[in-house]
């Protein structure tokens, strides 16, 4: 009896520009992959997701940051009931902090 991991690799990208009432301008470019989809058992699986953003920012940075997925899901059949996500990634924001002490 042999054993069958099911996995797939798909790709995807997401691209966005922001401006602010300054009239400075960020773009925002991400690229990730599905890199894994592990079933635990008949319905329960982990999804894997990783990638990079390339961040132009407000400041006139460019940043090459991780984005990181991870989720498990219950399903009944092809119909998810539940699903437990984490994710990290790094956005635009036209604001800097300022602490005033």
């Amino acid at each position: 009896m042999s054993s069958h991991i099911p996995m797939r690799l798909i790709f995807s990208g997401m691209t966005f520009s922001r401006n602010n009432k300054a009239g400075q301008k960020a773009d925002l470019t991400t690229l990730k992959t599905d890199f894994i989809r592990q079933y635990i058992t008949r319905k329960i699986d982990f999804d894997g997701k990783a990638g990079l953003s390339f961040i132009d920012s407000f400041t006139d940075e460019s940043l090459i940051r991780p984005v990181l997925e991870a989720a498990f899901s219950y399903q009944v059949d092809t119909f998810p009931l539940a699903r437990l996500l984490f994710t990290k990634k790094t956005g635009t924001n036209p604001y800097n902090r300022v602490l005033i002490c």
